[in-house]
Parts: structure tokens; sequence; C-alpha cells
């Protein structure tokens, strides 16, 4: 196998490791449950990360892929001593609103948060995606905004094209 080739398969379980954390930090919030866990716990499991880290310096797939198969059983146990010392996982944090025409949405802290509050009709966006969507086309809100103090937008309507005109009837 070539260097090439391990390379592709390592980013392919660190993915696969990368997709348990998100999950894990979805469920239990970011960091919580190395806060939970026991001392020698965290000793066992800084102890890996380290291992992991140099082994993914090295190159090695076959050590990249027991270490973490190991630190995917490492983020079970982390779950398994949390539930047994009686934490819960975290609820998920959001606003909720009904749009006039029946838009059903959810705005959730983060995008963690966001994939644990979704629903059956429900739009689900991040409160990052939001401001995503504002920092493309912001303009108009924020000079109606700035020039009346206190300024709510109720409605949103194209802007008048005086190229184009009006269409007429």
């Amino acid at each position: 196998m070539n260097n090439n080739d391990e390379n592709r398969l390592i980013k392919m379980q660190i993915h696969r490791l990368d997709q348990k954390a998100l999950a894990m930090e979805a469920k239990w919030g970011v960091g919580n449950l190395c806060k939970y866990a026991s001392p020698d716990m965290k000793e066992k499991w800084n102890s890996q990360s380290n291992k992991l880290n140099d082994a993914v310096e090295s190159g090695e797939y076959h050590v990249v892929r027991n270490l973490i198969d190991g630190t995917i059983r490492g983020w079970d146990v982390l779950e398994s001593q949390a539930i047994d010392a009686g934490y819960k996982p975290v609820a998920p944090d959001y606003m909720e609103v009904r749009l006039d025409n029946g838009f059903h949405l959810r705005i959730a802290k983060n995008t963690s948060e966001a994939r644990q509050c979704t629903a059956q009709g429900v739009h689900v966006w991040s409160i990052q995606e939001i401001a995503r969507v504002i920092e493309k086309d912001f303009t108009l809100v924020n000079i109606i905004k700035e020039k009346f103090e206190g300024a709510e937008v109720k409605e949103v309507i194209e802007p008048f094209n005086f190229k184009k005109g009006d269409d007429i009837p």
C-alpha cells in the first residue's frame, strides 16, 4: 500500500471517529463526558488521545485504525460512566416559531443542538446558519434598523427594480 492510499484510509478512519464524537457531543454537550468521568478514565482517555495523535502523525494506517476503534469504545465507556453516575444527556436549547404561511422553524444555539431538535415537518436552523444568510444579504434590513431605532421586520418585499419598471396589467 502506498503513502497516498494509507493517508486516504487514515482520513476515512478519522471521519468515522469524528462522526462518533459529533454524536456524543450532540447528546451530552461538548466536553461534558470527560467532566463526568472518573479520574482513572480521564487519564486513560488522555493517554489514548495522545497515542492516537502520534499514530496519525506517523501515518501508520493499521495503528491508527486500532486506536480509533479503541477511542470509539472509550466514548461508549465515558457515556456508560456518566449514566451510572446519574448524569443525563443535555436537552437541546432552541427557540421555535411558526410563520403565517405555516413554515415551522426551530432555531438552535449551535450545530450540535440543531441535530438534536429535528422533528417531522419542522425546519431546523442553527444560529450560525442564520448568520450566514444575513451576512449574504443584510444591507436593506440594516439600513432600515439604523435609520429607525427599534424597527422590526414584519414583511420582506422585493425592492422595486427601476430598470425593469412595473409589469403592465
